[in-house]
């Protein structure tokens, strides 16, 4: 029986209606979709990057813990040199004790001026650090090692202030990479504050990059620690430690998103008589 006329178009028109609204349907779907996925990466980001603002700035206070109390042992004997006069045996109980009563304490110094505590040494710095076997003891100064002309010495001396020096190997001293702590003290002469030594505390750098070795944000992330001038003092890459600036690091990147910017790899040639030869990949492609 044939179809009444116009029902043909009519069905042709519902199924063009309904996919219409199909389509709009699945696009407010998709729409939604897309919103709530932008909204959970936002969020996602928003919490990893709270949680590692919390990681860092538990570490931050932790290292400043370790530097403030370091701080307060120079402070203290500075203070305690400029009201008494020890004599030889306590000043270097002093700076033994200093070391075995603080674990974060790698090493204390007691450095004078020429004549200043014995009118017969040029150089008097009873030196104690952390050895293989405990505590030891050394005396600093002479030809091979003038601390009067090493930054621990001079910066304190300069400011009129404690200050911490950039790390350093303290070669014939502690012999580790470290940094200090320095403290001017001072004696009085005729009613002037003369200057009369500095006492230090040092941290080695190995303490400094087991605090933040154990800052590990997620399972790929890692935590660096950079000095004052910029220079690499904990990276997991140990050969970068004390051997690369962050300005080194950032030359680097930028050198390499160049390279890899600019790299292209060539055509192959057009009907080749032979096998075309695969280009080499960039390095570490």
């Amino acid at each position: 029986m044939p179809n009444p006329p116009g029902k043909g178009k009519i069905h042709s028109l519902a199924f063009r209606l309904g996919c219409l609204i199909l389509t709009c349907a699945a696009g407010v779907l998709l729409l939604v979709l897309l919103y709530y996925f932008s909204n959970s990466r936002r969020l996602v980001l928003r919490q990893a990057e709270d949680h590692l603002r919390e990681l860092t700035l538990a570490t931050v206070h932790r290292l400043d813990g370790v530097f403030r109390g370091t701080e307060h042992i120079p402070n203290y004997l500075a203070g305690t040199l400029e009201r008494t006069q020890p004599d030889a045996a306590l000043l270097q109980a002093y700076a033994s004790n200093a070391v075995s009563a603080n674990p974060e304490v790698f090493g204390c110094a007691i450095a004078f001026e020429p004549k200043a505590f014995d009118p017969a040494a040029h150089y008097y710095a009873p030196y104690f650090f952390r050895g293989p076997g405990g505590v030891r003891g050394l005396w600093l100064g002479g030809t091979h090692y003038d601390y009067f002309n090493m930054e621990w010495y001079l910066a304190p001396q300069t400011a009129n202030a404690g200050v911490w020096s950039e790390p350093y190997f303290d070669k014939d001293g502690g012999n580790v990479l470290m940094t200090t702590y320095s403290k001017p003290f001072y004696r009085s002469d005729k009613g002037r504050r003369v200057f009369n030594g500095v006492v230090t505390a040092d941290i080695a750098l190995d303490r400094l990059i087991e605090i933040v070795a154990a800052l590990r944000p997620y399972r790929s992330g890692h935590a660096l620690l950079i000095s004052g001038q910029g220079r690499l003092l904990a990276h997991p890459d140990r050969r970068l430690v004390m051997n690369s600036t962050i300005i080194n690091m950032a030359d680097q990147v930028d050198a390499c998103w160049d390279w890899c910017c600019c790299w292209r790899e060539p055509s192959p040639p057009l009907s080749p008589p032979w096998p075309a030869a695969r280009p080499k990949s960039p390095p570490g492609a």
